[in-house]
């Protein structure tokens, strides 16, 4: 279960700060087939306060086979999967961006439980239409938490195709204990912090 908080600031409009929480658990196991479910992205529309998304995804490949969403406790909806084009999954897309990251460990705690992470803090500013944007970001992941952080994975594409400085290699082992991020762009700031609030199993 995460907890996420984060305020928008833009020119003539009053900050915004909200806080959602979400979680991610699995349900089944069925030979090959794992039974996912999770309201993460519900929980930023109130109108879906309640609802959920299981998926089926396959063991081997990580794909997702089958997918349902309805109210928590009933009978879900099928949804429909499709390929993505070509049968090939979608390719991440590149940015004109560049700046520098860094990969090191450190220990924190979080709602009360410690955790030895893995952290990789990013600076990179980004062009797009003309327009600058800035973005300084922070995650920590550890190999108690579920549910790899793909977003960290070793074996990520870059999207900035080298232009960003590593220091350090990322291993991309564990699930996300918390992650903080702070842009700025053309006539807004945006923060946000999101950070596990419990683990385990029923």
């Amino acid at each position: 279960e995460y907890e996420t908080t984060s305020e928008m600031v833009m020119q003539g409009v009053p900050p915004n700060p909200t806080k959602t929480s979400s979680k991610m658990a699995c349900v089944g196991v069925e030979g090959d087939t794992v039974y996912l479910e999770s309201d993460q992205m519900l929980s930023y529309n109130p109108g879906w306060k309640g609802m959920t998304i299981m998926c089926a995804v396959d063991k081997k490949t990580g794909n997702i086979t089958k997918a349902w969403w309805g109210k928590v406790g009933e009978a879900g909806k099928e949804l429909k999967v499709e390929k993505a084009a070509g049968g090939k999954p979608a390719e991440a897309p590149k940015f004109d961006g560049s700046g520098t990251a860094k990969v090191s460990k450190e220990s924190i705690k979080v709602a009360g439980a410690d955790y030895d992470c893995e952290k990789i803090e990013m600076d990179i500013t980004t062009k797009a239409n003309g327009m600058e944007s800035k973005m300084k970001t922070t995650s920590w992941t550890s190999e108690k938490v579920a549910f790899k952080y793909k977003q960290q994975a070793a074996d990520a594409k870059d999207p900035y195709d080298g232009k960003v400085k590593w220091e350090g290699k990322a291993e991309g082992k564990g699930g996300l204990v918390k992650s903080t991020s702070d842009m700025a762009g053309t006539g807004y700031t945006m923060k946000s912090t999101m950070e596990i609030k419990a683990s385990g199993t029923d």
